[in-house]
């Protein structure tokens, strides 16, 4: 499996009825697969260790692991906030568009009518 031109290693992880029926309902609600909501689990809970780790012995001038653990999860977030920003452009387009088209075609109704003589009354 690959994302983001990564290798990823794939594996079985074993829970207990309860614990997947409250991944899978905590997973829905927060809109992703139950892998995702596994995955995302695992990272920050190394991102957290690593934070208490490096507040115990920072390193001087180095990359911090946190830093390293979350540029992904920083690249996905400005990933996702440039496809909503595209999203939401479409949409005021889109609305704008209809718009248009409604106040045409009122016209061309009210032109229709006019002609017609319907249109006094």
């Amino acid at each position: 499996m690959r994302l983001m031109g990564v290798k990823m290693h794939q594996t079985t992880l074993r829970f207990a009825p309860d614990s997947w029926r409250a991944i899978e309902e905590d997973a829905a609600a927060a809109g992703v697969s139950t892998a995702q909501f596994v995955r995302d689990a695992v990272l920050w809970r190394m991102a957290y260790e690593a934070g208490r780790a490096e507040r115990d012995q920072p390193a001087v001038g180095a990359p911090t692991r946190a830093a390293v653990l979350a540029e992904p999860a920083k690249v996905a977030a400005r990933e996702e906030v440039s496809a909503a920003t595209a999203l939401w452009a479409q949409g005021r387009q889109a609305r704008a568009r209809a718009e248009t088209l409604r106040a045409e075609a009122q016209e061309k109704r009210e032109e229709m009518l006019a002609r017609t003589g319907r249109g006094q009354g």
